[in-house]
């Protein structure tokens, strides 16, 4: 665990270095423009619909865990700083969960404080003489989403930058690789949508949450697989080689 924590904490001065903190700030204020324009105009409704809400975490764990993670290697190859830290006396799994671990805080922590900001937006601006929450089952779905998703984005990330030689390189390999299915599940979703059929029964009975959870479970599986794999090819003497 001291090897992890020294790791985490070199990542996370690593992320407040100037040129990283360029990179998050204008990514950041455009996903803040939803959960403060959205229950300023929804009011207590943007508190009970969980469908909104769903698209920010899913939005944010994308984008910010994307933005972070691909400097994991690439990012130390690129600096040529790769091997004076792999001939350090951390362990190839300390070096792996420290970098893993700091963009999936960093994302929970941006989730966390978005929705309270939204929380704070939509009671202020639509008082109803009491404060209004998010139901706990929706805080719930929404932080185990966000954990298993930036932990997903997290780990495809660090796949990725083991074999990209520049951080840019790593980042347009990573979007690509994430935005493909969404992209196609966002059509599908439009077709069928348009098809003049009734919504889905699970979208009538209002049973978003129950059907995030069991999207978390799945993902939880996929993370268990993926973190394996990224295990599996995590060698420091690979990646001497691979310089």
């Amino acid at each position: 665990m001291r090897g992890v924590d020294a790791m985490a904490w070199k990542e996370w001065r690593s992320l407040a270095t100037a040129r990283n903190r360029t990179q998050l700030v204008l990514p950041l204020v455009a996903l803040a423009f939803l959960p403060i324009w959205a229950p300023f105009e929804m009011g207590s409704a943007w508190l009970r619909d969980p469908i909104f809400p769903t698209v920010f975490v899913i939005a944010t764990s994308l984008l910010v865990v994307g933005l972070i993670v691909p400097d994991a290697i690439a990012g130390e190859r690129e600096r040529r700083t790769l091997a004076t830290l792999l001939a350090g006396p951390l362990s190839d799994g300390a070096i792996l969960s420290g970098k893993l671990l700091v963009p999936v805080l960093v994302n929970e922590v941006v989730i966390v404080v978005m929705l309270a900001v939204s929380v704070l937006v939509a009671n202020v601006t639509h008082w109803t003489g009491g404060v209004e929450l998010f139901p706990i089952a929706m805080i719930i779905g929404m932080c185990a989403l966000g954990l298993v998703l930036g932990l997903f984005t997290a780990a495809l990330g660090v796949l990725v930058s083991l074999r990209a030689a520049t951080v840019q390189s790593a980042q347009q390999v990573l979007v690509a690789a994430l935005m493909t299915p969404f992209l196609v599940g966002g059509v599908a979703f439009m077709l069928a949508a348009t098809g003049g059929g009734p919504p889905p029964d699970w979208l009538v009975r209002g049973d978003v949450v129950i059907v995030i959870l069991g999207a978390c479970t799945v993902l939880a599986v996929v993370d268990a697989v993926l973190l394996w794999i990224v295990r599996l090819r995590f060698h420091r003497s690979r990646l001497i080689v691979l310089g």
